[in-house]
């Protein structure tokens, strides 16, 4: 996330800034010499993410070529196909322990240490205390 200082000795600067960075065509430029690059060292050129659904279009039109190996292909297809039904954390003082606490239960349920109902209950429980510690 941008932010601007509310102290800050230019703001209309940072703002102009804040708007070229983030700029459908600033992200393409970004992606054509990233997939150079990579290219250039002998890498594959995934895509780049960015956010920026227009920008996301774009280079996904305009700038990414499939590798030609299938299940990579594959891949990247069905993470464009998820963007719609994406979501991200909100913003929380407690962030990492409730990222934490979903991971640890992920872990539990793959490890047999837990059945997937069990295992959420812990979390949920964890991550409770942990924005209530946080907050209060």
């Amino acid at each position: 996330a941008w932010a601007i200082p509310k102290d800050a000795e230019n703001v209309e600067g940072a703002c102009a800034f804040m708007k070229v960075m983030t700029d459908a065509d600033t992200w393409v430029a970004a992606a054509e010499a990233s997939k150079k690059d990579r290219e250039k060292g002998g890498g594959l050129y995934l895509g780049t993410y960015t956010a920026n659904e227009e920008a996301d279009e774009r280079i996904f039109s305009e700038v990414y070529e499939e590798t030609g190996r299938k299940n990579l292909d594959e891949a990247i297809q069905v993470v464009l196909d998820v963007q719609d039904a994406a979501i991200s954390d909100p913003p929380s003082p407690a962030a990492a322990e409730v990222k934490k606490a979903w991971e640890d239960a992920v872990l539990r349920v793959l490890e047999g240490e837990q059945t997937a109902q069990e295992a959420l209950d812990e979390a949920q429980k964890e991550a409770e205390e942990a924005i209530e510690g946080a907050t209060s």
